[in-house]
């Protein structure tokens, strides 16, 4: 037999060695993970953080091999870890229940943050070790393991794994079987901690249940509080626990009720005046939360309160709402606490709480308060309703306001619109106090939108600390030495119907039923105030219709321009009750302004003579022709030149109405008013005003009119008398001459002689005719007259004046020089004559003139005259069909020549049918076109 060869001898009892080996791992690796499933059992029925950690630690030391396993856990107070030991060789107790601090830079730190597991080769050499370096070294610890133990993103702390070789080496198994352990136990912590903080937290649910049982057999208010502050205290376990309640009069917080757990439970009293903040919190019904970590409110109101109760932290809700603050509830703590929002909703709870119960407790005070303050409305409203004996009916109001409120003054003003302040119409003070005198100021825009939006009435509490009905400050809070008040409108949005103003020279708080039985007396007085507006109005009205119907009237009868002037400013100043008054004109041709006529009724508002402006660069004056209607301004609004001429102590504001004439819609002037009072002037006042201008426009116009056209007339019928008088003295004159030569022998004279001795006779004839005829009005004579005639005796008249000036005149008449005209041929050659010259004039030395004549339809003849020359455009608007007869300026126009011969010519042209009218071509020249009727073969 062969021997077995040693070297497989040696290779067989390896390979059983390792499968024994293997053999034993498997046994030991299914071991583990049993005892692992079931420790992963026990931590998810653990209630408690030291059955977490003991049923842990065997785990880690028997089966995972740990020699040392220190758990560290979070505290989130502190930020720091507290040590819980599981096990260390010899059995020692390193950092077990001390505190860690995590040291920035640290292992422990770095593990807690970044979350991750940290391997140490030698934990005793590792100098960011801290306090566990000197450990390791001590109990003969080297290589380790930092595992965090942490759940979603929150770690709860960690374990440290240690042995004593030197670079233990987790393996994968081992990773993961730490993986699963530490992943169950920050699920097991988060547990505990969530189970912790349910058992630890406060239902304010049981405590309010309890007081609304416990509140119901409570007979008193009294009870009733100390029940609340009773179940507060114990609820809330504050150091402090009291409630404030609120005298009105001196608006103090006074404590009412207290509890201490130790020492004396007395409070302080607390001003609102010295922290009025912490007033208008509590009146707006919001809680109050101080702490040293948690402020919800401004430094003044958190150090008022620590420094008068000297608590470091307290929480407050008051004791009913806005002007019924009753009082306040407070809690407080010597010590910081940060206060959770179970406390808060209790808190509020308990305040709202007592809201309801204080009004019932005093239910019986308020109706009999209440009925009594009825029967002063009603007594009131029926003296106001008949307006009867009122005065004594307010004085009867007023006394019982003075025993029912405590209040010093009450006074009732009317808004009055001309003067926009607030006359005093009744007044009532307690002894020794002295009458208000005069109207109370104007409020700024501010104070009357405020007024405006507080319908049921303004309550000012401290107004020495209130910017709220400023101007009023000097009046009632100076000299009245007013510091607390309440103003009430008759009607709610009008403040011209009135207010109602209860006084008091203490700072003091006002209840709600305060307000409404001020507020109920002044809807009483509406009826009154009104009455008393409506007949202020109408002895307003009446006042000012007189002022009218004179002003009218006198105006409507003068006959003197100057005169009118006169009555036209003395009129507009008594119905303005103006100090000053000035009539402008500026409707002459020179530009300038001419103050026509002053009135004044002080020797003070007397202007600079000689003054002269411009109404095109005078700011003032520039503005009212902008402006639609009347101009106010202000003296502070008006440009410095203008206050350099209208230089008047007194002047305080001014008023421009324009001067229209109601014809033409021109500007001819205007109306200035000068004033020594800043409110503005009535609405009704100023259409009456508009009325006197407008009227005073008027008989300007028509008398002068009237004086010129009368002066025009005259003029005209001596100038026709005269020349008529001169033409038949030349007509019989040149007509005995003629007679004298044709009595002679004819035989010496030719034949040219004869005939212009016959054409002679014939005009001589013609002007004995129109002599005889024509005396004092036009007559229309028909005659049939050749066309050419006409022309050629135009041409004839013409050639003097184009030989004087070197003009280049054409005529173009060809086509119609074998026509007649019908019609009467003098009057319409004295037409073409007038429009030729005019153009003559009008062409600059060696012009050109072309004259066209042409036949139109319905026996028309027409005249085209062009020229060269520059066409006035004051005498092309002067010569329109629309042309304005009663514009001044074209008045000027028609008054000269050529507009004077032009304008007759179309005025007497358009009688015999024809048309006459100017036009500005587009090349610069004009066109005269001359349209003639009569027109035949």
């Amino acid at each position: 037999m062969r021997s077995p060869d040693p070297n497989q001898q040696i290779l067989r009892g390896i390979v059983m060695s390792y499968s024994a080996r293997a053999m034993e791992q498997g046994t030991t690796q299914d071991r583990r993970l049993a005892r692992l499933s079931q420790l992963l059992k026990t931590l998810r029925e653990a209630t408690e953080v030291s059955a977490l950690l003991e049923a842990t630690v065997p785990f880690l030391n028997r089966e995972m091999g740990y020699a040392l396993v220190w758990f560290g856990l979070y505290q989130s107070a502190e930020d720091c870890l507290l040590g819980y030991e599981g096990a260390s060789p010899g059995h020692k107790r390193p950092l077990h229940q001390e505190r860690y601090r995590l040291e920035n830079g640290s292992l422990l730190e770095q593990v807690f943050v970044q979350r991750r597991p940290l391997h140490v080769p030698n934990l005793g050499q590792e100098r960011q070790a801290g306090k566990w370096q000197a450990i390791a070294q001590n109990i003969g610890i080297q290589g380790a393991l930092l595992f965090p133990i942490h759940y979603l993103d929150v770690c709860y702390g960690l374990v440290l794994l240690g042995v004593p070789e030197w670079g233990m080496t987790p393996q994968a198994n081992d990773i993961a079987a730490l993986s699963m352990l530490c992943g169950q136990l920050g699920v097991a912590l988060h547990q505990v901690e969530t189970l912790k903080r349910t058992r630890q937290q406060k239902r304010p649910e049981d405590p309010l249940l309890r007081l609304l049982d416990q509140l119901r057999t409570l007979p008193s208010l009294e009870a009733q509080l100390q029940c609340v502050l009773d179940e507060t205290h114990q609820f809330i376990g504050a150091n402090r626990t009291l409630i404030y309640w609120l005298d009105r009069p001196t608006r103090t917080f006074r404590p009412r009720l207290a509890r201490q757990t130790q020492g004396n439970s007395a409070g302080v009293n607390l001003a609102a005046s010295e922290c009025e903040r912490l007033y208008q919190w509590l009146k707006g019904d919001r809680i109050l939360s101080i702490s040293d970590t948690d402020s919800a409110l401004q430094a003044e109101i958190s150090s008022y309160l620590q420094a008068q109760l000297r608590v470091r932290s307290l929480m407050a809700a008051p004791l009913g709402i806005g002007e019924n603050l009753l009082g306040f509830i407070l809690v407080a703590g010597v010590a910081p606490h940060l206060w959770s929002d179970e406390e808060k909703r209790y808190l509020q709870g308990v305040g709202q709480l007592s809201t309801l119960i204080a009004p019932l407790a005093q239910i019986d005070q308020t109706i009999g308060v209440g009925q009594a303050d009825q029967a002063a409305i009603a007594q009131l409203g029926a003296a106001v309703r008949q307006l009867q004996d009122w005065k004594n009916a307010l004085q009867d109001t007023a006394n019982y306001l003075f025993q029912r409120l405590g209040i010093e003054r009450l006074l009732l003003v009317q808004h009055q619109a001309n003067t926009a302040s607030f006359p005093i119409v009744f007044q009532h003070q307690a002894d020794r106090r002295k009458l208000l005198n005069g109207p109370l100021t104007h409020l700024s825009d501010l104070d009357q939108i405020l007024l405006d939006d507080h319908a049921d009435g303004l309550v000012i509490e401290d107004w020495p600390s209130d910017l709220r009905l400023l101007r009023w400050r000097s009046q009632l809070g100076d000299k009245a030495s007013v510091k607390s008040l309440m103003v009430c409108a008759a009607m709610p949005g009008y403040l011209e119907t009135g207010l109602l103003i209860a006084t008091s020279e203490q700072s003091r708080s006002w209840s709600g039923q305060d307000l409404a039985l001020v507020r109920d007396l002044s809807r009483q007085v509406a009826t009154l105030l009104h009455q008393r507006s409506l007949e202020a109005d109408m002895s307003q009205l009446k006042e000012l219709h007189r002022s009218l119907r004179w002003g009218l009237g006198a105006l409507q009868q003068e006959t003197d321009p100057e005169r009118i002037d006169r009555l036209g400013v003395q009129a507009i100043a008594q119905l303005l009750q103006a100090p000053w008054v000035a009539l402008l004109d500026w409707s002459a041709r020179d530009g300038k302004v001419r103050f026509e006529a002053t009135h004044t009724s002080d020797s003070s508002w007397v202007l600079a003579e000689g003054l002269s402006l411009d109404p095109l660069t005078e700011p003032l004056l520039r503005l009212l022709l902008r402006s639609p209607g009347p101009l106010v301004q202000s003296v502070e609004d008006l440009a410095i030149s203008t206050r350099q001429w209208l230089r008047f102590p007194q002047l305080r504001q001014v008023l421009l109405l324009s001067l229209v004439d109601p014809t033409s819609e021109v500007s001819l002037g205007a109306v200035l008013i000068g004033d020594s009072r800043r409110y503005p002037w009535a609405e009704r006042s100023l259409e009456f005003a508009q009325l006197l201008v407008q009227q005073l426009a008027w008989s300007r116009r028509s008398v002068r009119r009237i004086l010129h056209l009368q002066t025009r007339q005259g003029q005209l019928e001596q100038l026709n008398w005269y020349k008529q008088f001169c033409g038949e003295r030349f007509q019989l004159d040149f007509s005995t001459a003629l007679n004298r030569i044709q009595e002679t022998d004819g035989t010496s004279l030719s034949l040219s002689s004869c005939q212009v001795l016959k054409n002679l006779n014939e005009q001589v004839q013609v002007m004995g005719d129109v002599f005889r005829q024509e005396q004092w009005s036009v007559q229309i004579r028909e005659q049939t007259t050749p066309l050419i005639r006409l022309l050629k005796q135009a041409k004839q008249q013409l050639d003097p004046v184009i030989s004087a000036r070197q003009l280049w005149c054409q005529f173009h008449w060809s086509e119609v020089q074998q026509l007649q005209i019908q019609g009467d041929w003098l009057k319409l050659a004295g037409i073409l004559q007038s429009v030729l010259v005019a153009a003559c004039d009008r062409c600059l030395l060696g012009g050109r003139i072309d004259i066209w004549c042409r036949a139109q339809p319905d026996q028309m003849l027409e005249f085209s005259i062009t020229d060269n020359g520059i066409l006035d455009p004051l005498l092309l608007s002067a010569l329109q069909p629309d042309a304005d007869s009663t514009d001044p300026i074209l008045q000027g126009i028609w008054e000269v020549n050529p507009g004077l011969s032009l304008r007759l010519s179309q005025t007497l042209l358009t009688q015999l049918g024809g048309n006459l009218e100017l036009l500005a071509l587009d090349d610069g020249r004009t066109m005269s076109r001359v349209m003639i009727p009569g027109l035949h073969e």
